[in-house]
């Protein structure tokens, strides 16, 4: 009995210290580029390229950090790409069952690097 006392802490423990693991570190510049779900947005805009991201949470987590996380990662491709606007596609988000019934939240999110003049970037 003592024992499964002690695992079921350490797995408790081991959970609060993974709490922060959905996030990115977004590259310095990353922060500033805009994502828009407006195509008019992006007309006169020369496409760059796509970008993707997966990102999985864990039980502690709101969906809202995981699809932060998936925000940052795209824009951390799009600034590698030399983007400075993003065009999102709709998000794939949900929950996925966890082992011991809690469950974690993903986001799967797509979109499209653009480089824009100046003004429509900053719209």
């Amino acid at each position: 009995m003592r024992t499964i006392r002690v695992v079921l802490t350490l797995v408790a423990f081991g959970g609060l210290l993974t709490v922060g693991c959905a996030s990115t570190k977004l590259e310095p510049g990353a922060a500033e580029i805009p994502i828009t779900i407006n195509p008019e947005l992006v007309k006169g805009c020369k496409f760059l390229g796509e970008v993707k991201a997966s990102v999985e949470g864990n039980a502690f987590q709101e969906m809202s950090a995981v699809e932060e996380a998936a925000n940052g990662e795209l824009r951390n491709q799009a600034l590698s790409k030399g983007a400075n606007m993003i065009l999102l596609s709709p998000t794939q988000a949900g929950t996925r069952s966890g082992t011991y019934g809690g469950g974690r939240p993903w986001a799967s999110q797509r979109g499209e690097a653009y480089l824009c003049p100046a003004q429509a970037a900053g719209s």
